[in-house]
């Protein structure tokens, strides 16, 4: 995929931690991945920063989300494997 884009509210484990999994595997690692959360946080945005990702409050309005994708996959910002 071009892009991972994970809710961080999930039951039994939270995207930040899935996200800290793939940003480990070697296989995902290179794919941005773009956080969303409605419950938006200092740890929230603390954690995205800390594994170099990109996220989004909730709710997200339809067109800011679709910007938001085509400004990761067409300007490949950088992550932390790059």
């Amino acid at each position: 995929p071009d892009i991972i884009i994970l809710d961080i509210m999930m039951p039994l484990m939270n995207g930040i931690m899935l996200g800290d999994q793939l940003k480990k595997d070697i296989r995902y690692n290179r794919i941005p991945i773009l956080f969303l959360s409605a419950a938006v946080t200092k740890y929230v945005a603390e954690a995205a920063t800390k594994i170099n990702e990109h996220y989004l409050c909730k709710p997200v309005p339809f067109n800011t989300l679709l910007e938001k994708v085509k400004e990761i996959i067409t300007l490949k910002i950088p992550t932390n494997s790059q």
